[in-house]
C-alpha cells in the first residue's frame, strides 16, 4: 500500500474524503445488470450523515510574541466529516492531518483544536475552520499579535513637477493600531500645520516652497517609529535680489547679488548692458549654495548701470536687473521718536552714499491730500552711512500723516523711502508701515494739511542734529 503526503494546497485545490466508515459499493448502480435489483433500489444510505455543525462562536485573540495560540473548532457530528483548517487561501490542516510545512501547527489530541505555539507578528490574521459536507459550515477566529509600530515607504523620493499633485504614502504595521502623522523636518507644513495625521499626505497644487523632507511617524502604546521621504518640485529657476540698487563709488569695491531656486539646478550668467561678463581682475564671480554674487572691484564711472542675472536650468529662464549706481541707497526708517508735547514726532532715516549727500527731499501730505515738500542742505558724514533726523512740529490733533524721504548726491537722487504713516490725537502717536497687514494707528480723526508754522520751519536749521549726536558718540 502506497501512502501520499499531504502537503500545503492552496483553497483552489480541494480535498476530497469520504465519510468514516463508508466503503464504496461493489456494483456500479449505473450497470444495468443492477438496474431490476430490488435490494439495490432499496439500500438505505448510513445513519452516520447527520448533518455537521460547528457550536466555537468567533474568537479575537490578543497574544504577545512567544506565546501559544489555541483556536478551538468544536461541534456536533464532527466526526462523520472532514475537517478542513485554513488562513487566508492556505490549507493548514485537514481531518487528523497538519499540512503546513511550519511545524508550530499542531492538533489537539482530539482534533478539535489547532494550536500554533510561539506565536509572532507574522502570525496575525484570520483562521477558518470549515467542514467539507454538502451543507458547509465554518468558523473564523482572528489573531492579533501585540509588537511595537514600523514604518516604511515605497521610495525614498517623490518627484513632482511645479503646479502638480503630490501624493506621500507610509505602510505601517503594528498593534495596537498605530496613529499615523506626517511632519517636515526642520519647518512646518506648507499648510501652516506642524503635523497631519493619515498614512497619505496629498497637496492638491505644489509649488517649490513644498519641497523638503517628510517624516512619517507611527506610534501605539509600545513605541513609535519613523520614515522618510524626499519631496522633490521640479520647476524653473525663481530669482530673488535682495537690493534691487546698490549704492557705490568710484575706487570702491560693490557686490551684486541674486538668489537663484532651482530644481534641476540652473547655470547663472551675469550681463551689463545686455553685454555677458567674463570674471577677470576687475569683475569676479562667486556662488554659495544659493547666492551668486558678482564682485566689482575698485568701481569705476563707467561700471555703474544696469545689471542682470539670467539663471537657466532645462525647464526654462528668469532674470532680475540690479542697479549698480552711485546715487545714494533708498533710506529707510529705523528709529521714531515722541516729543513731550505730545504734537511733535522725530523720524530717523539711514542710507549709504559713498560721496557727500548734497541735500534731502522732505514731503509730507496729509491722508490723501496733495503732497508738500521742503528741501534740507546735507553734509560729508566722512563715511558710506548716513542718519538723518527730522522732528515735525505743531502737528494737528486727530490727524494723519504720511512722509517719505530722498537724498541726492553727485550721481543723482536716490530712491524714496516707503511712505510711513503717523496717526496724531493729541495724546499718543504711532507710526505703521503702510505695507504691514494689521497695523493700527490709535485714534481716528479728520483729515486736514500739515502746515509749515514758524515753529516747524525753524526745525529745518536742525536736520541734522540727531544725525550728529549718533555720529558724535560712536
Amino acid at each position: 500500500m502506497k501512502f501520499l503526503a499531504l502537503q500545503e494546497l492552496p483553497l483552489s485545490h480541494h480535498i476530497l474524503l469520504p465519510p468514516a466508515n463508508h466503503a464504496p459499493h461493489a456494483e456500479d448502480s449505473s450497470n444495468p445488470d443492477y438496474a431490476d435489483d430490488e435490494d439495490y433500489d432499496d439500500e438505505e444510505e448510513p445513519t452516520n450523515n447527520a448533518i455537521a455543525s460547528i457550536t466555537s462562536e468567533p474568537k479575537i485573540i490578543e497574544a504577545d510574541p512567544g506565546q501559544t495560540v489555541e483556536l478551538p473548532c468544536r461541534g456536533e457530528n464532527l466526526q462523520h466529516v472532514a475537517v478542513i483548517w485554513q488562513k487566508g487561501n492556505t490549507i493548514l490542516a485537514a481531518g487528523e492531518v497538519v499540512v503546513a510545512e511550519d511545524k508550530r501547527f499542531r492538533l489537539s489530541p482530539e482534533h478539535t483544536e489547532l494550536i500554533l505555539d510561539n506565536v509572532t507578528s507574522k502570525d496575525a490574521g484570520e483562521y477558518t475552520c470549515k467542514t467539507t459536507s454538502a451543507r458547509a459550515v465554518e468558523v473564523t477566529h482572528t489573531i492579533r499579535v501585540f509588537e511595537q509600530p514600523r514604518a516604511s515607504v515605497r521610495q525614498a523620493s517623490r518627484v513632482v513637477k511645479n503646479m502638480e499633485s503630490a501624493t506621500l504614502s507610509c505602510d505601517v504595521t503594528g498593534y495596537p493600531e498605530p496613529t499615523v502623522t506626517w511632519e517636515r523636518k526642520g519647518k512646518m507644513m506648507p499648510t501652516g500645520d506642524t503635523k497631519i495625521e493619515g498614512t497619505d499626505l496629498t497637496f492638491a497644487r505644489v509649488s517649490r516652497h513644498y519641497a523638503g523632507t517628510y517624516e512619517c511617524v507611527a506610534h501605539n502604546d509600545l513605541g513609535a517609529a519613523r520614515t522618510a521621504i524626499q519631496l522633490v518640485v521640479l520647476h524653473i529657476p525663481e530669482i530673488e535680489v535682495a537690493k534691487l540698487s546698490v549704492n557705490s563709488g568710484e575706487g570702491v569695491d560693490a557686490e551684486l547679488s541674486c538668489i537663484v531656486h532651482a530644481e534641476p539646478k540652473a547655470i547663472v550668467v551675469w550681463y551689463k548692458d545686455g553685454k555677458q561678463l567674463n570674471s577677470n581682475k576687475h569683475v569676479a564671480e562667486e556662488k554659495h549654495r544659493h547666492f551668486w554674487t558678482l564682485h566689482v572691484k575698485n568701481v569705476q564711472e563707467n561700471d555703474f548701470g544696469n545689471y542682470s542675472c539670467v539663471a537657466n536650468n532645462s525647464l526654462g529662464f528668469s532674470n532680475a536687473i540690479i542697479s549698480l549706481t552711485g546715487a545714494p541707497s533708498q533710506p529707510t526708517v529705523t528709529a521714531e521718536h515722541l516729543g513731550k508735547d505730545h504734537m511733535s514726532f522725530t523720524l530717523v532715516w539711514t542710507l549709504e552714499s559713498a560721496v557727500k549727500i548734497e541735500e534731502y527731499r522732505i514731503r509730507w501730505r496729509k491722508n490723501d491730500e496733495d503732497w508738500q515738500e521742503t528741501t534740507v542742505s546735507g553734509e560729508d558724514a566722512g563715511r558710506p552711512i548716513y542718519n538723518l533726523s527730522y522732528t515735525f512740529r505743531d502737528l494737528i490733533p486727530s490727524s494723519d500723516y504720511e512722509v517719505t524721504v530722498a537724498a541726492h548726491n553727485q550721481y543723482g537722487w536716490s530712491l524714496e523711502a516707503e511712505p510711513k504713516k503717523l496717526h496724531i490725537n493729541g495724546e499718543h502717536q504711532s507710526l505703521a508701515a503702510e505695507s504691514e497687514p494689521g497695523a493700527k494707528a490709535i485714534g481716528t480723526g479728520d483729515a486736514g494739511c500739515l502746515r509749515p508754522t514758524s515753529s516747524f520751519l525753524s526745525q529745518l536749521s536742525f536736520a541734522f542734529i540727531l544725525a550728529s549726536i549718533i555720529q558724535r558718540w560712536q
